[in-house]
Order: C-alpha cells, then structure tokens, then sequence
C-alpha cells in the first residue's frame, strides 16, 4: 500500500502550533521519516498546487492541515475519495472537533488525535494493510457510517521516534525559499492551567543529535538562520536536556538563532541562562496569562519579575504572553496588568483574548457560568480563531476587549521611546545591577 504525505506549503502544523505562515514546519517530513524507517512506503509533499494528477499512484491520501487552511484545503480529500483513496485528516488542532468534521464531512475515512501522532499515523496504515483496523488506538474511525473515537493513546515515554528529517528535507530547501522555521524539540507540560489542552501531559524530548542534524540543514539557508522557534511548550522542563542541547550545538559549530518557551518558576539561574543566550537563544516566552486569576494560572508576581530580570541581565529578550477578556475582567484589572507589564522593562507582550478549548477546566466552567449557550463546533473556532475576541465579559463589550487587546500589543511598538519608558528602563537596570 503507498501513502502519500501532504500539507499546504503555507500551513503551520506542529503540535500545539498551527495557523498561516511563510515559514517551514517539517513535523511532516519527521513524520514521512519515522514511517519511512518503520517501513511504510509513503512519500512526503508540500504543495503549492494540490497535485491531483499524483492521486492514481496511491492507495491512501493523510492531509496534515489546521483549523485555519481547512476550508482552503479539506476538499482535497474529497477528490482523493472518488478516486478510490483511503482518506486520512491529521487536523493540528487541540479542539476536539474531529467527530463533528467527519459528520460534516463524508469523504473524512479517519482523524488521527494526540498525543504521538506520528506513532497513531504508523499503526493506522499499518491496520488498512492487514485490515485489522479495532486494534488501533488514538484514531476517530467510522462504524455503520458513524464516526467513533477509539481509546485515548498514551503519551510514549519520549519523542525519540522523532529522527532527524534533514535528508529528505535537504532537496526541499534548496528548490524552495522560507522566511522563517518551526522545529518540533519536545512536547508535554506536567502543570494544571485551567485554559490549556495540553496540562497534565508527560514531557517529552527529542534527541538532542537529531535536533542537530537538523540545524545543521537550517544555518545553510539564510532565510532559516536567524529565525528558528523551537516547539516545545515547556522547554525547561528538564534542564539537564536543555544543557546537553546547547553543549552539543556549540560543540558542532551550530550558529543559528532561536526562541523557545518555558515556565517563569523553573527558570535556570545565571550559568545555564547564560549557556542557551551562547547557543543562539535570542528570545525567550514566559507565560503570565493575567494577575489575580488563580484559577487561570497561579502566577507570583514578584517571582515572575525575578525571572524576566534574569533574562534581560543574560541578553535573552522576555515574551510575556498573556490572555484577557475574563469573565470578570474590567478595565480597573487590565489597567493593573498593563502598568506590571509597564514594570518588567523591555519586553515584547503577545496578547491573546480567551479562547475556552474543549476538554479544558475552562471550558466547563463557562459551561456551568452559562456564558456559552451551546456547546462550541469547529465552525466556531474556525471563526474566531486566537486573535479575534470570541464572548464579552461581565464588564466589557467584545470591542472593549479588542481594544484592550490593540493597545497590549502596543507595547512591542514606538512608545517604548517616550520618556516614561525610559525611566522605567533605568529602574530596571537598577534592578538588574542588584540582582
């Protein structure tokens, strides 16, 4: 049986990761990579042009796509189906909307769902082979013509099937041009933020030489080089991972920039801050999400402080994200979030209004608030998507909170010349001297 990978050269599909973009994503060329070694003939396609005429040469069609490129690119299954294909949709969205699209959706024949696609994506084609498709986990199927979610596939213990895709992806790169990349280098987030899909997951990492095999093709290409954000939603998770990374990019003559996201409250000290900023690391998120909301994330302001300052003192710019629009939120309790941003220095905020995901703590609890008055499709997030405001708050219209939202990513803009952000510059250079 042959099977072919494909994604839309503009989408953005890594785990937890998807949208519009002009950079390269090659979780689908690891993917391509792993099954390759797992002895499935597949074959992996970014396209500009759908290339319908290669559909005769396969007996299976999986489309890596999100929420965002769907409407511009899910009708491809469609095709693939009246040609006989079996039709398999890797949606790189945590919604929870997989039964309803194969309800809507009739040429829709699976969905793979977390966690370990890649591993979920192997078994399933290896299950169309031997037709034994009621051992496969971690997939929606149909049954009588009905979608129906099979058992929840566990988290494996690392993300070592993820090898280096670079010698398939090294033919790509010299035909094509990317502004930017995306590169998968681990998954899971042990904590319990009530507004995150992926809380209480066991973290994962790739190996560190197969992240370097990688990056060794990127720093060829200049559109690559300087502009590399590493997926991982907990980066420092271990920090021991995170040392041998850096030693062995520096080891191997890696000379790239990257960023990377990690908890404010397992931040490195010094030395190690120190070692990632040597390795390229240029940027670093932390997520604040919002003050005095311990249900969203319990979050110590002073604490948090500490951290940006070791980072502005290592020369590794703070991302601050945070969500607004609250059920409770005010203009009195965005003003005091905008002013402690005010207080950290220079930093670059990344403002995104709430956004309940199914099967999230959150979710339930506008369910039980009655906020939402029905129980939210893939049409609605489709519609929304994270930088429209998507419900009001007790206090504030949707225009309210998109306003409050405007002037949060004002802080990334000209203001930081006035002379009220100077003084706060000198503060906190005060600070860093004592830190």
């Amino acid at each position: 049986m042959r099977t072919l990978l494909v994604k839309h050269r503009n989408s953005w599909c890594e785990d937890c990761c998807d949208g519009i973009t002009t950079g390269l994503s090659p979780l689908i060329y690891q993917t391509g990579t792993y099954l390759k070694r797992e002895g499935i003939d597949v074959t992996t396609l970014e396209y500009d042009q759908f290339p319908g005429d290669l559909l005769q040469e396969y007996d299976c069609l999986a489309l890596f796509v999100s929420l965002a490129g769907l409407d511009d690119n899910l009708h491809h299954l469609r095709v693939a189906k009246k040609k006989g294909l079996h039709t398999i949709l890797v949606l790189h969205d945590s919604f929870c909307v997989e039964e309803e699209l194969m309800i809507d959706h009739e040429f829709i024949d699976f969905c793979i769902v977390y966690p370990e696609r890649e591993i979920a994506l192997k078994e399933l084609l290896l299950s169309l082979e031997s037709k034994r498709l009621n051992d496969v986990v971690g997939i929606v199927r149909r049954e009588d013509g009905r979608p129906y979610r099979t058992q929840t596939r566990m988290p494996s213990a690392d993300l070592k099937h993820l090898i280096s895709c670079a010698k398939i992806l090294a033919p790509v790169l010299a035909k094509q041009s990317y502004t930017h990349a995306y590169l998968t280098v681990g998954r899971g987030c042990p904590h319990s933020c009530s507004f995150c899909d992926l809380r209480r997951t066991p973290v994962r990492k790739r190996a560190p030489e197969d992240i370097i095999d990688e990056l060794t093709l990127f720093q060829k290409h200049a559109g690559l080089k300087d502009l590399i954000s590493f997926i991982d939603p907990f980066f420092g998770a271990d920090l021991p991972w995170t040392e041998t990374l850096c030693e062995a990019m520096l080891g191997k003559g890696i000379n790239v920039s990257w960023r990377a996201t990690t908890r404010y409250d397992l931040l490195p000290d010094i030395p190690l801050l120190r070692l990632w900023r040597k390795a390229g690391c240029m940027k670093m998120g932390l997520g604040l999400e919002h003050l005095g909301h311990p249900r969203l994330k319990k979050v110590d302001p002073a604490e948090f402080r500490l951290a940006v300052g070791r980072l502005q003192k290592c020369s590794i710019f703070p991302i601050v994200s945070i969500i607004i629009g609250l059920w409770d939120d005010d203009d009195a309790a965005l003003s005091e979030l905008e002013n402690y941003l005010f207080s950290l220095g220079r930093i670059e905020v990344v403002a995104t209004p709430l956004m309940p995901l199914k099967g999230t703590p959150l979710y339930e609890e506008y369910k039980t608030k009655k906020v939402m008055n029905r129980e939210w499709s893939y049409k609605d997030y489709r519609k929304w998507g994270y930088a429209e405001v998507m419900l009001p708050t007790e206090h504030l219209t949707k225009d309210e909170v998109l306003n409050w939202m405007q002037r949060f990513h004002s802080f990334n803009g000209p203001h930081r010349g006035s002379a009220i952000w100077r003084k706060v510059a000198v503060l906190l250079e005060r600070v860093n001297r004592v830190f």
